[in-house]
């Protein structure tokens, strides 16, 4: 079994959680059994818990890039109302979760429903195993927030694409109200076949409905929460886009994704999976995603080998009792081992039912994929072990250090246009020269100002800030403005000696000719397993061997992350890129290294002219 080492001492943890979470015992001691391994836990839930903890850290220092607080008090309501009012008692890990999304508060921001602050976390994304207890929960969930959370009017939706669907996380709201003479007298049922639940007057308006794909139409609600039931299920993204778009005319809304792990890698459900992923290896930054990822672990070697899925024998079994709880939190208690020992017997005896167990049961997404190199691969090629030396240790100011340093060095290109809106990515690698002390990899981004499809990179993954800390340029316009490109890269040419440029033929055919008449190089470079197999192999040489540094870009780093690829079974590699162009799973900066890079080795005794006979004015 894959267990994981932590950076916190026991101690540490046990006096900051003492001090926090004093009031908040269960939770507290699930923190720390997941840290000591007490209770086996998946490394992401692993890393869910390390944050909840160095969150605690950050608010105790009052870290001014941190503006959050604990409210013990405040998550402490929410689990007593389960235990009281219900009735259900929160299992650990379920206090875990709801102690997360009702404890942490935004400091210092007062308001009429919450005088000492709002909630920080807007978005709970979910994932665990079938019968672990996922749907009473977010049900639960929902009738606090119609009588309890301080919200008149509060709208909650319980979204799925079919009536039917929906129609299962409703029926178990009716039935924890029914079952409970205090919530009955604060709940009415209206409409046929209990459609909606409403609150009595003392709430006004407020109430709880099913909604699905199938409504004539989705626009119009205002949501305080949103319940995503079976995420996976969700075709498309139409019905969470329509209903969260309401979330603007509510002061701390709630989006509650929960699911079992699905098998399509390119839907919504995978999207979120995989962003929960980054958000919680420190990828991309949102303090208001809150994840909690259930999964069976891979061993580190399959791990550094991009895999996200158990595949040798070192990694978790399926078939190993003791790595069971990884994918189930509640086995034992909410979910009986007798359960999943007749899903496994089933699986072993039914060959064709064993994808399904395993995607349901295990959490293992049974559409294979891998991703090409591990963060802590990438992250090793930052930079930060020569920080000392007097360089910037924040990604924007090592970006705006380099553009000055390394003025009059002399490197290679790689451009990767998108289409006519989309991001455009030029990728500088400048070979060790002078007084660098390793190679260094430059990225710079363009996209259009008014593209819709970029919504989702605004909203999750820290866009506004790319542009804002200078690394993405926004040019006006719905469509790639080609012409600006041209001239900021004559600019480059000008502050750095290109010895080429490579280019993918398919969107650079006009730039291409125009910028080979301003005197750089072009060189062609395909897309397929002939011209990208090379490169590629280059590029994770590179990396594995800390060859260069990219200072944290995190443009570059998102990327690189999402990049994929496929053999043709002869070991011969060839970039993937999503089949969908509004896709967030960009790549283009990535694939722009890689054609970089491959110009750098395929010219390897190839110095700067200028460093011998310096710079001609003409």
């Amino acid at each position: 079994m894959v267990v994981h080492q932590t950076t916190w001492r026991t101690s540490a943890a046990q006096e900051l959680l003492a001090k926090h979470c004093g009031r908040l015992p269960t939770l507290a001691r699930y923190v720390l059994d997941i840290l000591t391994g007490n209770i086996p836990a998946g490394r992401m839930v692993f890393l869910a818990v390390e944050r909840f903890l160095n969150d605690l850290d950050r608010a105790e220092r009052k870290d001014p890039g941190f503006p959050y607080f604990f409210d013990q008090g405040a998550a402490g309501l929410v689990i007593k109302y389960f235990a009281l009012l219900c009735p259900f008692k929160l299992e650990p890990f379920q206090q875990f979760i709801v102690g997360n999304i009702f404890g942490w508060k935004v400091l210092g921001v007062n308001c009429e429903f919450h005088p000492r602050g709002h909630r920080r976390f807007q978005t709970c994304y979910a994932e665990m195993g079938k019968g672990s207890g996922k749907t009473p929960l977010v049900a639960g969930i929902s009738t606090f927030g119609v009588i309890a959370d301080g919200e008149p009017g509060a709208e909650i939706y319980i979204a799925a694409p079919s009536k039917e669907q929906a129609a299962i996380c409703f029926r178990d709201a009716v039935r924890i109200v029914d079952n409970s003479p205090d919530l009955s007298k604060e709940f009415k049922q209206h409409g046929c076949n209990g459609k909606m639940l409403s609150g009595n007057l003392s709430h006004g308006t407020s109430f709880i409905r099913p909604i699905s794909a199938e409504h004539k139409t989705l626009d119009g609600p205002r949501p305080h929460m949103v319940v995503a039931d079976e995420l996976h299920e969700h075709k498309t993204t139409l019905v969470l886009d329509k209903l969260t778009a309401g979330f603007k005319a509510r002061h701390q809304p709630l989006d509650l994704e929960i699911t079992n792990s699905g098998w399509d890698r390119d839907t919504i459900c995978f999207y979120h999976h995989d962003y929960s992923r980054q958000v919680l290896e420190g990828i991309v930054k949102n303090e208001q995603w809150f994840a909690y990822v259930c999964q069976l672990d891979v061993c580190p070697k399959c791990r550094a080998a991009g895999k996200d899925q158990p595949t040798c024998d070192d990694c978790d079994n399926w078939l190993d009792e003791a790595v069971w709880i990884k994918a189930n939190p509640g086995l034992g208690t909410i979910l009986q081992k007798d359960y999943i020992h007749k899903q496994v017997k089933q699986g072993l005896e039914i060959p064709a039912t064993r994808n399904l167990i395993l995607r349901l049961n295990f959490c293992i997404w049974t559409q294979s994929e891998e991703r090409f190199i591990a963060p802590e691969q990438w992250r090793a090629c930052s930079g930060d072990e020569v920080a000392s030396l007097g360089m910037p240790s924040t990604s924007s100011a090592w970006f705006n250090y380099m553009l000055l340093f390394l003025k009059g060095m002399f490197c290679y290109g790689g451009l990767d246009l998108g289409a006519v809106n989309d991001m455009s990515c030029l990728a500088l690698y400048f070979p060790k020269q002078k007084n660098l002390l390793k190679d260094v990899l430059m990225l710079w981004t363009w996209a259009p100002k008014d593209v819709e499809h970029h919504r989702i990179l605004k909203e999750r993954f820290g866009y506004n800030e790319w542009v804002a800390d200078g690394f993405l340029k926004l040019v006006s316009g719905p469509v790639t403005d080609y012409p600006a490109i041209r001239e900021d890269i004559k600019q480059i040419n000008r502050d750095y000696f290109i010895h080429e440029i490579a280019f993918d033929r398919r969107y650079a055919f006009q730039l291409q000719q125009e910028l080979s008449d301003d005197g750089i190089t072009m060189v062609e470079h395909g897309q397929g397993t002939a011209d990208m197999t090379g490169p590629i192999k280059e590029f994770q040489r590179r990396i594995l061997g800390r060859e260069f540094m990219h200072g944290s870009n995190p443009i570059l780093t998102f990327m690189v992350d999402n990049l994929v690829v496929k053999s043709d079974g002869k070991g011969n590699l060839t970039c993937v890129k999503p089949d969908n162009p509004k896709s967030p799973r960009k790549i283009d900066g990535a694939v722009a290294s890689i054609m970089a890079m491959g110009r750098a080795a395929a010219n390897p005794n190839s110095g700067s002219v200028y460093e011998t006979r310096g710079v001609q004015e003409i």
